[in-house]
């Protein structure tokens, strides 16, 4: 079986990628660290959690990256314009149909609804009285969208097509359909990489806009790699920048997740460095990281300092606005989607893939990991940053309220920190413009704090995933079932124990026959019970975990 967690490790670094080798100098006199296929390799600078190292010529190469990350953004840049841009806001294999999807996107609220084959975007608001669309239904007779208010339908271009309240038909001189007050805004929409992509721009060239653009979802050829974690979609309580900075950072993978991808106790010193981006990429930026590796502890006792270490590296690149990748693992490559819904909610997709796999190992993933036990590892994954960065973008809203700039108290004097850096003046600056813009020109994040919630409401997963995934809802609803079925069968097995007790006490019978009988009944009504209570805690693994970061 191969984990998240193995191949998060993986991919960050273990195996070669001639694309992406860094610039950092290799065997000479002044770098004593050989290379072999699985990355740098040989001596490294004595390094201990809480304890400060020496500084090598790999530390120089990469500290010396750190002030031209902070510049200000080129002042001939465009601003972006964050209604103009493809996000992914469902995975197209979990929708249903014939049920109309409500999704937050920027802010506002739009359905997502298939008419025919095509997926269709409406802002989820029917002309008549304001009901919501995403309440409706899809007409079968013609594949037409129903608000369940009063019937009104809508076919895929926004056109009212049926008043059952008035005479006049559709195409009928007066008829209140031909009045464009009888129409629903639409917005682009389309299919690629397996995900349903939105583009939320209202304005008339929109259509023509979209169509010049493709959503970009990793650089993946789909057709030539082999999947290894399946697409996976979470709603997470915190924004697109804290979401953002946080997926740019792989220094905190040892600490907030410590036993489920690294150990806090093998974590060395991180150091990264800005590259160039290639002429054929299309990343706004990337960095090159290289973290010490700990040897594991022997009998609880650390190893001799300065033996067994070896550096670990990774490439992030930043694809604006909404993408994050990794690379590479076997020159395959973790990718990362971000989807703004409101000031304090996004959502998180991700996938990864290798080139090739042998046949014998996609056959062990497929029998040993399907997508609901992946799911559960992802879900796991994220729990160990949820409350923590819920609470951090909360702190940089209020500052921000009152005008003050909140990662102004960032202290980052480490090279690990480049990249999140580098990410917020891009954010802050002219490019970003400070995030997503609300239709009238406020700042996404300029609303109101949300409700506090709650450690539960914070870890939920059944809202946040499971409901929207086939794979774990139907996982979910099975084990409930096993659940039930185990304690049927635990208690008629019980039942039949007890009058077969009271039949031999009665008969007098004492034999080694009987007895057996009575034994195996009372250890099949064990077993049946145990099926059912660990049927009944995989269920609520689909639906709230608790995570307490001092027990790990």
């Amino acid at each position: 079986m191969l984990p998240l967690s193995a191949c998060l490790y993986a991919t960050a670094g273990r195996a070669p990628c001639t694309a992406l080798s860094p610039s950092f100098p290799r065997n000479d006199s002044t770098n004593p660290r050989r290379v072999s296929y699985y990355g740098w390799r040989g001596p490294v600078a004595k390094a201990r959690p809480g304890h400060l190292v020496r500084t090598t010529q790999l530390d120089k190469n990469a500290t010396q990256d750190v002030p031209d990350a902070r510049q200000s953004v080129e002042t001939d840049v465009e601003p972006l314009d964050w209604n103009k841009v493809w996000y992914p806001v469902a995975i197209e294999s979990d929708l249903n149909p014939i049920a109309p999807k409500p999704i937050q996107l920027l802010g506002r609220d739009f359905v997502l609804w298939n008419e025919n084959g095509e997926w269709r975007c409406f802002e989820d608001v029917c002309p008549h009285r304001l009901a919501p669309l995403s309440e409706g239904r899809i007409e079968p007779s013609d594949g037409s969208l129903m608000c369940s208010y009063h019937g009104w339908r809508f076919d895929g271009g926004g056109n009212c097509v049926d008043i059952p309240q008035v005479k006049a038909k559709t195409h009928e001189e007066g008829s209140p359909c031909k009045n464009p007050r009888s129409k629903v805004k639409t917005f682009p929409a389309k299919v690629a990489g397996g995900l349903v992509w939105v583009w939320p721009d209202g304005s008339p060239s929109a259509y023509i806009d979209s169509s010049m653009s493709e959503p970009y979802y990793g650089g993946i050829d789909l057709e030539s790699t082999v999947t290894i974690v399946p697409l996976f979609t979470r709603e997470v309580p915190y924004s697109i920048e804290t979401l953002g900075e946080n997926l740019m950072d792989p220094s905190h993978v040892p600490y907030a997740h410590n036993g489920i991808q690294g150990s806090r106790d093998r974590a060395g010193y991180f150091e990264g460095k800005m590259e160039k981006v290639p002429e054929d990429s299309k990343a706004t930026f990337r960095t090159f990281m290289a973290s010490v590796l700990l040897p594991k502890k022997k009998n609880n006792r650390a190893p001799e300092e300065g033996k067994g270490e070896s550096v670990v590296k990774r490439v992030v690149e930043f694809f604006e606005p909404t993408a994050v990748v990794y690379g590479a693992m076997m020159e395959g490559r973790m990718v990362f989607l971000m989807t703004p819904n409101s000031a304090e909610k996004s959502t998180i997709f991700f996938r990864a893939v290798v080139p090739s796999l042998p046949w014998f190992v996609k056959l062990m993933l497929k029998v040993t990991r399907p997508k609901w036990r992946a799911h559960l590892e992802n879900n796991e994954v994220l729990d160990g940053d949820t409350v923590l960065l819920r609470a951090q973008g909360r702190t940089l809203r209020k500052a921000a309220q009152q005008g003050k700039k909140g990662d102004s108290n960032f202290f980052v004097p480490s090279s690990a920190d480049v990249m999140i850096v580098k990410f917020r003046k891009w954010f802050h600056g002219k490019r970003g413009g400070g995030g997503p813009k609300l239709p009238n020109g406020d700042l996404l994040s300029s609303g109101l704090l949300e409700t506090q919630l709650n450690k539960e409401e914070v870890l939920d997963r059944y809202h946040s995933h499971t409901k929207h995934c086939k794979a774990c809802s139907g996982a979910m609803r099975n084990f409930g079932i096993l659940e039930k079925c185990a304690s049927v069968v635990a208690a008629g097995l019980s039942v039949s124990m007890l009058m077969m007790v009271q039949a031999l006490s009665k008969s007098g019978g004492a034999g080694a026959g009987p007895i057996g009988k009575v034994v195996c009944v009372g250890l099949g009504a064990l077993v049946a019970l145990f099926v059912s209570f660990k049927s009944k805690q995989m269920k609520q693994k689909f639906v709230y975990t608790g995570y307490e970061h001092w027990a790990r």
